[in-house]
């Protein structure tokens, strides 16, 4: 389902190449949040996978972000649950690795979009969008993950295995 909306935020970026100018900075914006939500879990499950941590499932959760800022109690997010023995067996370096892939990888590829939008024949003011998306995306996941976050959590435990990163259950 998360691979289904990577590809549905690429196919509004396509489609915004040739939207109606007072449309097209919404689908472009629309596109790269989508991007952003569902690439986040998607790190944790490669960069898991990588190391041989099997990934249990995926939940629907509340942002941890709602104790920092309220209107975010609305805010549902994927988490990701892992195995927690094979977690428990990761190195330090690894358990961070897991934990931060979802941050590196939403970030990194809503920059990627941002940057191919600049590359492209997009207007103004779409271009305009995408790159205030982007730098709140980027202030948010600074100020927050640090905070209430994957990051946080990790440095909140650092050597107890916790197997959901991502999200509350709660």
């Amino acid at each position: 389902m998360l691979a289904l909306l990577c590809v549905v935020s690429v196919i509004l970026y396509v489609v915004a190449l040739h939207a109606p100018p007072l449309v097209q900075p919404l689908e472009l914006v629309v596109s790269m949040a989508i991007l952003f939500y569902a690439s986040h879990p998607l790190g944790h499950l490669v960069v898991a996978r990588l190391y041989g941590v099997r990934v249990d499932y995926f939940f629907l959760g509340r942002s941890r972000f709602r104790k920092l800022v309220p209107a975010a109690r609305y805010l549902p997010v994927v988490g990701t649950k892992l195995e927690p023995r094979s977690f428990a067996r990761l190195d330090s370096q690894r358990r961070d690795a897991v934990f931060a892939s979802g941050v590196m990888v939403s970030c990194a590829a809503i920059t990627a979009e941002f940057l191919a939008a600049l590359r492209s024949d997009l207007l103004l003011q779409s271009k305009l969008a995408a790159a205030l998306l982007l730098v709140v995306a980027l202030a948010t996941e600074v100020a927050f993950s640090t905070k209430v976050g994957d990051l946080r959590r990790r440095k909140a435990a650092p050597d107890l295995p916790s197997g959901a990163v991502g999200a509350s259950k709660k």
